[in-house]
């Protein structure tokens, strides 16, 4: 496996390593994702506990982020912390404001998954959160971001609002 046994990493290999059969079970869901067996590899090294999290998490968290978000297979597996994050609290909320953000055009595609999910601390103020996330600075040109954010408005209302508003104007 390539784990230096005197290593933290090694112990939480072993600790999390499942069955044989839950292994395959597991890479294979990978693999229908497109996930190579280098790419599954290098993704457990990342993150040991990744065998450790149900085979309906993994898929739900990348049905979500490869069709539904557009990200690449391979942009998921470098990034395997994601799947250890909440689909509801933390990926979707985040997501939906990357959607936005994109449809109006005030951000580039090329949006890192990494940049999207890293929490350098836990924050417990939302509006703090924002600003941390520079999704603040949109506020004027976005005017519903916190509330797609917590979850009370969604794309398809938002999308409403904007013709509404076209409209008046």
């Amino acid at each position: 496996m390539g784990f230096n046994p005197s290593s933290c990493a090694f112990f939480k290999v072993t600790r999390t390593w499942p069955t044989r059969e839950t292994e395959k079970l597991k890479a294979e869901v990978y693999r229908s994702w497109g996930w190579s067996a280098d790419e599954i590899l290098l993704a457990f090294k990342k993150f040991p506990s990744l065998m450790s999290i149900s085979t309906k998490k993994l898929t739900s968290v990348m049905d979500f982020l490869v069709p539904k978000m557009g990200w690449h297979p391979a942009a998921v597996a470098s990034f395997p912390f994601v799947h250890a994050s909440s689909l509801e609290k933390r990926i979707i909320p985040r997501c939906s404001v990357i959607q936005v953000l994109l449809l109006k055009g005030l951000i580039k595609e090329e949006i890192f998954l990494s940049t999207a999910m890293k929490e350098d601390h836990p924050v417990k103020d939302l509006k703090i959160l924002l600003t941390k996330l520079c999704f603040i600075r949109y506020e004027k040109q976005v005017p519903h971001l916190l509330n797609i954010f917590e979850g009370k408005l969604d794309l398809l209302d938002l999308c409403l609002n904007l013709k509404i508003d076209a409209k008046v104007k």
